[in-house]
């Protein structure tokens, strides 16, 4: 998707936005032999779309970066070898355990990244003025009164 973020109308950062899901769900559409989700992926697209968006639009975002995790979670059903016929409902247990521990795990992640990033930009951003002398006493100040949130 490249190092930069599309800075012109609300129309291309959509964009920008919806060809990261395409991206990401590719590999599902193409290939049946595909295991699952990468939610990494959606951890970086949600936070390159924190950056784009306002707070209804990031929540919009990592909301949909959670159902699509879970289409791809839930949807795809395993292929059980016939040997394994009498444990059947064993194994059907065992993977809907693990899937409902890795859709919990996804969502509190994406929930504290959401805090952590609103948090960050809410503070400023971590600028800081390249032209500005840190060794200035006002400097050191002010950012020492920045950073005390």
């Amino acid at each position: 998707m490249g190092l930069r973020l599309p800075t012109g109308q609300q129309i291309s950062k959509v964009l920008h936005t919806s060809l990261g899901f395409g991206l990401i769900l590719l590999p599902t559409v193409l290939d049946s032999r595909w295991h699952g989700p990468y939610p990494l992926l959606y951890l970086v697209m949600v936070i390159r779309s924190c950056l784009l968006f306002r707070p209804l639009g990031r929540l919009l975002v990592a909301s949909l970066a959670f159902l699509s995790f879970l289409l791809t979670l839930f949807l795809r059903v395993p292929r059980i070898p016939p040997a394994w016929l009498m444990a059947q409902e064993q194994i059907r247990s065992t993977v809907l355990t693990l899937k409902l521990n890795a859709t919990l795990s996804f969502g509190l992640s994406l929930v504290f990244l959401l805090l952590l990033i609103n948090a960050w930009l809410t503070a400023g951003g971590g600028y800081v003025d390249p032209g500005l002398d840190y060794y200035e006493p006002r400097y050191r100040e002010r950012l020492e009164s920045s950073l005390s949130l």
